[in-house]
């Protein structure tokens, strides 16, 4: 169980037209999560029952812009994250017991990130919508070590942090027909990334289909859906330990998967 004080901060933002169509800004945002303690530790981790509060310096500058009359709409942003005494997620199996984990928050020192976000929408024609992003993203601990179950230092300075893809991309597109009639089609996927700060497993880079059609009017719609349409496989969590008797409490890595393709039809009636 952990204790912790609710969280807040603050942010200031400017902005300027340069153009009618060309907005610039700039925002320097400040957060916390409070610190707070771990309960009902084992002795070896003593120096584990509390943790400090983690601080946040957000700095962004971008441009929304507007081509070629409306048509397409663009944000592009730049951004630089500062963050200090980093909580993180930690864990450890008891070597004695290995059917027994001990949970907790501790702090990881400090991490740098920066990035760029990149979206764009064309309004192709009165009845198509195309739209499109990217992201980009780096991020490295700072001076980060611990212990492993076995006494053994680990260090994670400069390493990524964990769900930290270096790439998303999304892209799609909607139709409307002037009768009711709709569809769309999207695909959106991220490059490989470490499942978690106490092992090395990583990911598979993905790309997930999803796709909607059906029918749209004042008082009701339905349409019939699709999501991973071609059923790709994809990690979204994973472990490494041991968990397996007859293999002798063997490491080995374990993965959540993320859903199967799904179809499904939704109705929805508005009652006016």
């Amino acid at each position: 169980m952990i204790r912790a004080k609710p969280c807040g901060g603050g942010h200031i933002a400017l902005s300027k037209m340069l153009s009618d169509s060309h907005n610039a800004y700039v925002r320097v945002a400040r957060g916390y999560k409070a610190g707070g303690f771990n309960m009902t530790l084992p002795v070896e981790l003593n120096d584990k029952k509390e943790f400090d509060t983690e601080t946040l310096y957000n700095y962004e500058i971008g441009l929304k812009s507007r081509w070629l009359e409306g048509l397409i709409d663009t944000n592009l942003a730049l951004f630089y994250m500062d963050r200090q005494d980093q909580q993180v997620a930690a864990s450890q199996q008891d070597p004695d017991k290995p059917q027994r984990f001990i949970l907790y928050t501790e702090n990881a020192g400090s991490s740098n990130n920066y990035g760029a976000e990149l979206d764009a929408t064309w309004y192709a024609t009165d009845n198509l919508q195309l739209y499109s992003s990217l992201g980009w993203l780096e991020t490295a601990y700072g001076d980060y070590q611990y212990q492993d179950k076995y006494g053994t230092e680990v260090d994670l300075t400069g390493r990524d942090l964990a769900h930290s893809p270096h790439f998303t991309y999304s892209l799609g597109g909607t139709f409307r027909g002037n009768s009711g009639w709709f569809a769309n089609l999207n695909l959106s996927g991220k490059s490989e990334f470490y499942y978690s700060d106490s092992n090395d497993s990583r990911s598979e880079p993905y790309t997930i289909v999803n796709a909607r059609v059906g029918y749209e009017a004042n008082a009701w719609s339905a349409y019939l859906w699709g999501r991973n349409l071609f059923d790709e496989q994809y990690g979204v969590r994973g472990f490494y330990f041991g968990n397996e008797p007859d293999n002798g409490w063997a490491e080995k890595q374990y993965i959540r998967y993320g859903d199967p393709r799904q179809l499904g039809v939704t109705v929805n009636v508005k009652f006016m």
